[in-house]
């Protein structure tokens, strides 16, 4: 039994389709994926910025605390 040109068609390209339009689904998931990481890496970076003004701000506090301390010490002769 011999197959015919449509058979061969069918037993070769059908397969082909199928792992074809497989790859192209998987390269639209990854497309997917790699535009949220980037929301994600940018508000990370908003999260980065926020942080570090808040650490800036506090160490400020801590500065002012320190000198406060020390003018006090000043004041009552407490600093050798």
């Amino acid at each position: 039994m011999q197959m015919t040109n449509t058979q061969l068609f069918l037993a070769i390209g059908i397969p082909t389709l199928a792992v074809l339009i497989g790859f192209l689904s998987t390269m639209v998931q990854i497309s997917t994926i790699n535009v949220r990481i980037g929301d994600l890496v940018a508000r990370l970076s908003a999260l980065e910025q926020k942080v570090d003004q808040k650490f800036d701000f506090l160490m400020q506090k801590f500065y002012e605390l320190d000198n406060h301390l020390l003018r006090i010490e000043d004041r009552l002769n407490l600093r050798p």
